[in-house]
């Protein structure tokens, strides 16, 4: 009986630490309502830069070639080809720093000066 009654607790102690930790990770998940780590509630503020077309393309091949292609037509990422029709300099700058679905944030990878310079280079595809 005292075994049966100690299986019993244990279960409901998994229960309640599996409960928990589904509870936390659901608080971890970021609420597009709320301010990001940088930047208050829009995002990260997008640094002044002038566009060196040859640094961005270097960035580009360095960080985003393997996953968006090198003609930016796309693979395991989304084509780029056409990305500044659909999204300014600023959004794709929020883009690439923060990551959204299954594409990395690059926040902590490249400098916002780097980040700048490849938005503004994508946003001139069109």
């Amino acid at each position: 009986m005292v075994n049966h009654l100690k299986k019993w607790i244990m279960a409901y102690l998994c229960l309640a630490a599996v409960a928990t930790a589904v509870f936390i990770m659901m608080e971890k998940v970021v609420n597009p309502d709320e301010p990001l780590a940088k930047g208050g509630p829009k995002g990260p503020e997008m640094p002044a830069v002038t566009l060196d077309a040859a640094q961005a393309e270097a960035l580009y091949k360095q960080s985003c070639l393997s996953c968006h292609g090198g003609n930016l037509e796309g693979g395991i990422g989304l084509p780029l080809n056409k990305v500044g029709g659909k999204m300014d300099t600023e959004a794709l700058y929020k883009l690439i720093h923060a990551g959204k679905g299954s594409m990395p944030a690059f926040g902590g990878q490249l400098k916002d000066e780097e980040i700048a310079q490849l938005a503004t280079w994508l946003s001139e595809k069109k």
